[in-house]
């Protein structure tokens, strides 16, 4: 099954302009999607014994979250997400690797946000 769609692009200098007109659901679902793939490479990244790459890498992520979710007004869902990527980063850290448990959650997060997006059709608000 395939769809296409024409989507117009306009370009805008002013800063301010280019956030209010920011489709909070792109941006958020955006947000989740990029730390779906992240969490996949912070486990690579472990399994391999790249510990503090790995934390980094999920740290990044955190900050990135939290950026997304005052985009969104303060959305529980990315603070949420920004939290947990925040303490796995620390439980690497201070385990020299991920917990079990940590992996574990990770890998099944990832599959889950991959697999269950929905489409939206929201229109931007003007």
């Amino acid at each position: 099954m395939s769809e296409s769609r024409s989507v117009s692009i306009t370009y805008h200098g002013d800063g301010r302009v280019v956030e209010e007109s920011q489709n909070k659901v792109v941006v958020k679902e955006a947000a989740l999607t990029r730390t779906s793939e992240v969490k996949k490479q912070a486990v690579r990244l472990a399994d391999e014994g790249d510990h503090k790459g790995a934390a980094q890498l999920l740290k990044a992520n955190a900050f990135a979250l939290e950026k997304a979710a005052q985009q969104c007004d303060n959305d529980k869902e990315l603070l949420g997400e920004a939290d947990r990527c925040e303490e796995v980063s620390v439980d690497i850290t201070s385990n020299e690797g991920l917990t079990r448990y940590h992996r574990k959650s990770m890998v099944n997060q990832a599959y889950t946000q991959i697999n269950q997006q929905g489409y939206t059709s929201e229109e931007p608000k003007k």
